[in-house]
């Protein structure tokens, strides 16, 4: 069931003509996967202060909260510069929380309903310094709540 799902949703994903039908079928296929909360980022380092490109099932006000004010101070995306490898996001946030700036952080996406103790980052690294980032929640995260 998961490989059709999984395969059903490549096939829509190379049809989306929009970030509405991106979002559209990301969301039924995590929602299929048991994921309750997704976000994917994408950062051109070669356009300086350029929103970067966020396709998420945020609340809308978290997602404008972020290109507005949090895009360049997110610990997670600096950590995910440093390494290619996945990542918790409980894990980085606890050394975030020293900084005054990343706790604010930290709060901010707890008060907005990121499930930050239950997601987990995916990082890509691509030629031109890019980098792309997927974070995934799951519902239930091994038994732990947010």
């Amino acid at each position: 069931m998961e490989l059709e799902l999984i395969r059903r949703a490549l096939h829509e994903l190379s049809e989306a003509d929009s970030l509405d039908d991106l979002r559209a079928v990301l969301g039924r296929l995590f929602s299929g996967l048991g994921i309750a909360q997704y976000a994917f980022v994408r950062v051109d380092s070669a356009v300086l202060g350029a929103s970067p490109l966020l396709v998420s099932n945020h609340h809308a006000c978290w997602q404008q909260l972020y290109r507005s004010r949090y895009q360049c101070i997110d610990p997670f995306l600096h950590h995910a510069r440093c390494s290619a490898l996945p990542f918790l996001w409980r894990d980085v946030s606890v050394r975030a929380s020293c900084c005054a700036a990343d706790a604010a952080f930290l709060a901010c996406t707890r008060c907005h309903g990121v499930a930050t103790s239950r997601s987990a980052w995916i990082p890509v690294h691509v030629r031109g310094e890019q980098l792309a980032l997927r974070n995934i929640s799951p519902a239930v995260w091994n038994g732990r709540g947010a």
